[in-house]
């Protein structure tokens, strides 16, 4: 386990026991897709919320997104219940959503809801385990925006001003994600995590494979990534040797040192 992760699971905990006093109404809404997989999603918000409407919107876009996410991950959640939770102090620690354990949601607020970060942290029920920031946020990020592009669903410019900003970043102020062809697994973590620029350019490599090959390899590095806890880019590169017979020309500026031979389009 790396710092990053002990990091985020102390700031997780200590949320959870801030989320728990803040007084909160509640309201339970299913979603059935079959006898198997009948989940209940609970909302838990502050009392001056009262547009409860907004939330059963909501609960029909989860339900296209688990749908959705079946055909991706070739599961649906193992959950019965999921908790979505209201905090607007999260943001003193720049967070605008995160995810707890699988099935504990905790957003900013209802009120001003960016999809795209809040399908984020849904994504996260599939794969919280994973290690590798490239491919757990990575995922996140990238799949969360095919979930909303391919619905029509809005997605936030704020995050598209954003991602624009660190594609220009590239050559300039660049480091390799997650360069685990090293010997020593525990510190080839990725040294840029920690800001920004690494989610996006995470995102970028994901969308930049998906237009290279479609939706097979997404798929197959999704489903590894939620099977094995220690996925890194030795397997996303047995991965593309599926696809490609130069792996490592797609990987190259992204995951590992080196130039980028490879570029996703900024269609948005």
């Amino acid at each position: 386990m790396n710092d990053l992760f002990e990091y985020f699971e102390k700031e997780f905990d200590n949320i959870i026991k801030k989320t728990e006093k803040i007084d909160k109404s509640s309201i339970k809404e299913n979603i059935y897709i079959s006898k198997e997989n009948n989940i209940d999603i609970i909302f838990k918000y502050f009392k001056e919320n009262q547009n409860l409407e907004k939330l059963k919107i909501l609960t029909g876009f989860i339900k296209k997104f688990f749908i959705f996410m079946k055909k991706i991950s070739g599961k649906y959640p193992k959950y019965k219940e999921i908790y979505i939770v209201e905090n607007r102090k999260i943001n003193n620690l720049d967070f605008s959503g995160i995810n707890k354990g699988g099935n504990w949601i905790i957003i900013e607020n209802f009120d001003n809801l960016d999809y795209w970060t809040f399908f984020h942290e849904m994504i996260h029920i599939y794969n919280f385990h994973s290690m590798a920031g490239f491919i757990v946020e990575g995922f996140a990020d990238f799949l969360s925006y095919l979930f909303l592009t391919t619905n029509n669903f809005s997605t936030s410019s704020k995050h598209k001003r954003l991602i624009k900003k660190h594609f220009r970043r590239l050559k300039t102020k660049d480091f390799p994600l997650y360069d685990s062809l090293k010997k020593d697994y525990n510190k080839t973590v990725d040294k840029g995590y920690k800001n920004a620029q690494a989610y996006s350019k995470s995102f970028l490599f994901w969308k930049m494979i998906y237009e290279e090959f479609g939706i097979d390899p997404i798929k197959d590095a999704f489903r590894m990534s939620i099977k094995n806890k220690k996925m890194n880019a030795v397997n996303v590169k047995n991965i593309l040797k599926k696809y490609t017979d130069q792996p490592i020309s797609y990987m190259s500026g992204w995951i590992l040192t080196g130039d980028y031979y490879h570029l996703p389009k900024l269609n948005f």
